[in-house]
């Protein structure tokens, strides 16, 4: 009778070495597709981080195109001699975008260069 029963418990030991063979493959496949995931995560967000850097720097060339172009108008309108008050509140009002553009442009910098 102990003969069986130690036959009995050299077989299950066997399963459970197999079972824990098996489980041990799973292991090591889950974790090389876990670091397979994290490497393509990591490749994701880095992606992204330059399209948003692209995108903020599209941004402010869009500004300083705009500024730019107020700039000129400005100096149209300063130039036409013409003092008449709506050229006088033309200039006023293409100063008071630019500058608003300028904001803009700078809260664009700060964003850039906080990240």
């Amino acid at each position: 009778m102990d003969h069986l029963k130690l036959e009995e418990l050299m077989g299950t030991l066997e399963r459970t070495r197999q079972e824990l063979d098996a489980t041990k493959q799973r292991l090591s496949s889950t974790q090389q597709s876990l670091q397979e995931r994290d490497g393509h995560l990591t490749n994701m967000r880095q992606e992204r981080r330059k399209q948003l850097e692209e995108i903020l720097e599209m941004k402010q060339q869009a500004l300083l195109a705009a500024i730019s172009e107020k700039d000129a108008n400005i100096a149209l309108l300063e130039l036409s001699a013409s003092n008449k008050k709506k050229s006088q509140e033309e200039v006023l009002s293409l100063k008071r975008e630019k500058d608003r553009l300028m904001h803009q442009l700078k809260q664009q910098v700060r964003t850039l260069c906080s990240r």
